[in-house]
């Protein structure tokens, strides 16, 4: 390194001493680009070396298993990138970041009060984890990857890689023989479970779950209905002449409604530029209620009608509207169906859970917080991967490549990273 930087200042020097003459020697010009390149190798190499410093800490062990952030890099890559997506339309439609919503992930460990980055965190150590595990247990059980196993991780390696740049690659440590390693032992755990699962599924009292759903709770109501507001958007009384204005329009489409000819959803003039009658659907339950109607005596009203039926006009102080309501359907046992069924598939989770836990207590599972406690998701790949780079990835996929292009294509793009990998594992 020492006689990188001799090389280099030499250079310099060379330059100055040349400078105003008619040009540097063939040989200046030499050791200057050679000088050059060696130093840009030389701070490409720290960059390199101090990234996997950091990485090669352990975060998580299982067993004797070792994970560190090099390991857990992709993990938190699929999820950071899935999430960033929809970012935009969180930050648009309710006032907040993603990853400070409330957790929509499916890790029963995860506290009910946790925000995505919080929950997002604690589930990429928990599947890791029961990846571990259950790939530990299949393999004792004489589990084998199949041929369709195999050939599906390269598959699902190449797609992951897609659109990747070199130096993305290297900053989320991942290469396609990392990747296939990967895929592979997820596949095998995943077939695993999968069997597991039938078994355990076969243990619940499917009728016994069903039991406890409350058939009246989920009875149906499906509703149309055309209304307007009596106040003002900052909740002040309307001058009369405005609210009555308001009446005459409610009004003169309720007797629309009367004629069977007249299409219920269709009373409303498109070309009518005066309109301030608005026009929705909804659909409820008798447990969860409507929350656009809060007074119970109006609420009772509208779920008194027959199907088909329409309402008299009602006029609601509480939400401060007026309103008709036509009854779509009153009839559906879907919500009540769809109950029972998530009552079958939690007591099935419960169950498998429960298996899981047993077979979890056999292995030493230890979380390194010095590392873990530093990590925040939503920071971690963000800035490797941009919003804009999933996007062009995205379109990437979604566009068919020339048939045989493909594989020629990612072994380019993936052989330097894949050559690291193999001569690091």
């Amino acid at each position: 390194m020492n006689s990188s930087r001799k090389i280099i200042r030499d250079g310099v020097k060379d330059v100055k001493k040349n400078n105003g003459e008619s040009g540097l020697s063939g040989d200046d010009k030499k050791r200057i680009v050679i000088g050059g390149i060696f130093a840009i190798i030389v701070i490409a190499l720290c960059v390199v070396v101090g990234i996997q410093s950091f990485k090669g800490n352990t975060v998580l062990t299982v067993n004797k298993e070792k994970f560190t952030m090099d390991d857990l890099m992709y993990p938190i890559y699929e999820v950071e990138s899935q999430y960033a997506s929809m970012d935009q339309m969180y930050q648009y439609y309710m006032g907040t970041s993603v990853w400070d919503a409330s957790y929509s992930g499916t890790d029963a460990n995860v506290d009910s009060s946790a925000t995505n980055k919080v929950g997002l965190k604690q589930q990429i150590i928990d599947e890791t984890t029961e990846y571990e595990i259950l790939y530990r247990e299949a393999t004792k059980a004489g589990y084998k990857l199949t041929d369709e196993e195999k050939s599906q991780a390269k598959t699902d390696a190449d797609d992951a890689l897609k659109g990747l740049t070199f130096t993305q690659k290297l900053k989320l440590s991942i290469s396609k023989n990392k990747l296939v390693k990967l895929f592979e032992k997820r596949a095998l755990a995943t077939r695993y479970k999968d069997d597991q699962k039938a078994i355990t599924d076969g243990q619940v009292d499917e009728e016994a779950a069903k039991a406890s759903v409350v058939k009246d709770d989920y009875k149906s109501y499906d509703v149309q209905y055309y209304y307007v507001k009596t106040v003002t958007k900052e909740d002040t009384d309307l001058k009369p002449e405005k609210l009555e204005k308001r009446k005459k329009q409610l009004e003169a489409l309720y007797e629309k409604a009367q004629d069977d000819d007249n299409k219920f959803a269709e009373l409303i003039d498109e070309d009518d530029d005066e309109n301030v009658v608005s026009y929705e659907t909804a659909s409820f339950t008798e447990a969860d209620g409507w929350d656009f109607i809060t007074k119970d005596k109006v609420l009772t009203k509208i779920k008194e009608l027959e199907k088909g039926e329409i309402s008299e006009i009602i006029e609601d102080d509480k939400d401060n509207l007026l309103i008709f309501v036509k009854m779509k359907d009153n009839t559906s046992t879907e919500a009540y169906d769809k109950a029972l069924e998530e009552a079958v598939t939690t007591a099935q989770t419960d169950k498998y859970n429960e298996w899981y836990t047993g077979i979890q207590e056999a292995y030493k599972v230890v979380l390194n917080n010095d590392i873990w406690d530093g990590i925040e998701i939503g920071t971690v790949t963000t800035s490797i991967v941009t919003l804009e780079d999933l996007e062009k990835i995205a379109e990437l996929k979604a566009t068919p490549e020339p048939e045989g292009s493909s594989e020629v294509v990612d072994e380019t793009a993936t052989s330097a990273t894949s050559e690291e990998a193999s001569s690091e594992e």
